[in-house]
């Protein structure tokens, strides 16, 4: 059976789930875990309210981690994957200057049908706009980089390369690009940018015919002339994270600046929902709320006790978090995904 005629299938029609369901029957005939889940989650999608079908459909992600998550086994920055219909369809993950790593791990999965892509970091994002730039991706909608803050990470890298491979994107986030060339696309409505003032000059939109939303997190005030010449009479809503006046006739909204002290600078809030060990008959998980951490530990089956340690700043505890969690894994202690 031709697999790669099944997947172009499924992608024709990605929302429903009987395409998937013939790709994940050829699947199990080919021995791949993969199939299975894909049934699994076929069934989840019609019947989502199946306690038993959610608890098997996580106990066999566990089950086959190895072959599922790739790379992202033994990680010691926090990912979060979404799944539909057995693959990955999102992917959020802190960079945190190591650009290179983030894209060698993304390279283990398969990710041909993701539709969205967050990269929460300070640094760069070079590397891994690279490896976007080297494949296909025919149901990506977001590109999600960097928090819109001070301290966001930077891009030197162009984005037109990326941008014509993939046809269905709609959500666009970048933060810092040092370059504004090439930023064309049919389909993008949500354009989200970090820039300095003196790049809005360079800012041209003609190449986004769908734009519908422009997000500007601008360093510095630049001219309201430049900037009314850049968006010209496009019917576009604008978010400014900076006041800036002589805008009247344009559709303007001003965005609350995020406060930089409650911006964590290594691991977001978000990301950070729990890591959870079993070890014998009892259990281990810890969780980060700012500067806290939350351990909690006891028997299995029953509420176990917690403890909370405070730390000076959120980066703080995002490292200690990092070393309890590593030190389990030295233990021996078996994770388990929740």
């Amino acid at each position: 059976m031709d697999l790669a005629a099944l997947r172009e299938a499924a992608l024709e029609a990605p929302d429903r789930a009987d395409a998937w369901e013939v790709l994940g029957d050829a699947l199990q005939a080919e021995g791949d875990p993969r199939g299975r889940l894909i049934a699994l989650q076929v069934a989840l999608e019609r019947d989502a309210g199946n306690a038993d079908l959610v608890e098997a459909e996580r106990r066999y992600r566990f089950e086959h981690r190895q072959s599922l998550y790739g790379g992202l086994l033994g990680q010691v920055d926090p990912w979060r994957v979404s799944w539909r219909f057995g693959f990955a369809c999102g992917v959020q993950t802190a960079v945190d200057r190591r650009s290179e790593q983030a894209a060698a791990t993304l390279d283990t999965l398969d990710l041909f049908a993701l539709r969205e892509l967050t990269l929460m970091a300070a640094a760069d994002f070079d590397a891994v706009v690279q490896w976007l730039s080297t494949r296909d991706w025919p149901l990506l909608d977001a590109l999600l980089m960097g928090p819109l803050n001070p301290g966001g990470g930077s891009l030197s890298v162009p984005l037109a390369a990326f941008l014509a491979r993939a046809p269905r994107l709609t959500r666009l986030r970048v933060e810092r690009p040092k370059s504004l060339d090439g930023l064309a696309h049919p389909g993008v409505e949500d354009l989200a940018l970090s820039l300095f003032a003196e790049q809005v000059p360079a800012l041209d939109l003609s190449g986004l015919p769908a734009l519908r939303t422009l997000t500007l997190h601008l360093r510095g005030a630049p001219d309201p002339a430049v900037l009314r010449d850049a968006i010209g009479d496009r019917p576009v809503r604008l978010r400014l994270y900076t006041r800036i006046d002589g805008l009247d006739r344009l559709d303007v909204e001003l965005a609350t600046v995020p406060d930089p002290s409650s911006v964590p600078l290594l691991t977001p809030p978000e990301q950070e929902r729990g890591q959870r060990f079993h070890q014998r008959s009892r259990f281990w998980s810890i969780r980060r709320r700012g500067n806290a951490l939350v351990a909690t530990e006891g028997k299995i089956g029953r509420p176990g006790l917690s403890r909370d340690s405070f730390h000076g700043k959120p980066y703080e505890a995002a490292r200690e978090l990092r070393k309890q969690v590593a030190a389990r894994r030295a233990e021996g202690w078996r994770e388990v995904y929740v």
